[in-house]
C-alpha cells in the first residue's frame, strides 16, 4: 500500500494516535530492473543509501537468483544473503537511525 502527500501526513497521524513511535527514518535510491528468464522474471534492484555502498538486490525464485548471479558475472564470494540491518551493521550504520542524503 502506497500512501503520498496528505494521504501519507494522514496515516502517519493514525500510527502516532495509536501509539506507534517513530524509530526510524530512511532515504534511499532505487533502480529497478526485470530480468526475464525463460517463462519467469526476476527483479533486480540498485540501492543506495547514505553511507554505505550502493548493492544489487535480486528478488524471485532462488534457483532462477542463482542463474541470474552467474549471467551476470558476479562471483560467489561477492554475494550475501544479509537482511537489511546486517548490511547495515557490516558498516557501522545503525540500520534504526535516520539516513537521508541532506544530512
Amino acid at each position: 500500500i502506497f500512501y503520498t502527500g496528505a494521504a501519507a501526513q494522514k496515516v502517519r497521524e493514525e500510527l502516532s494516535l495509536c501509539g506507534f513511535s517513530v524509530v526510524a527514518m530512511h532515504e534511499k535510491k532505487r533502480k529497478s530492473y526485470i530480468l526475464p528468464i525463460g517463462k519467469e522474471k526476476l527483479r533486480i534492484d540498485l540501492d543506495t543509501w547514505p553511507l554505505i555502498p550502493q548493492y544489487m538486490e535480486i528478488e524471485g525464485n532462488p534457483s532462477l537468483i542463482h542463474e541470474a548471479i552467474s549471467l551476470l558475472g558476479v562471483e560467489k564470494n561477492e554475494t550475501t544473503n544479509f537482511t537489511g540491518e546486517d548490511f547495515f551493521s557490516k558498516y557501522g550504520v545503525d540500520f534504526f537511525s535516520n539516513l537521508s542524503f541532506n544530512h
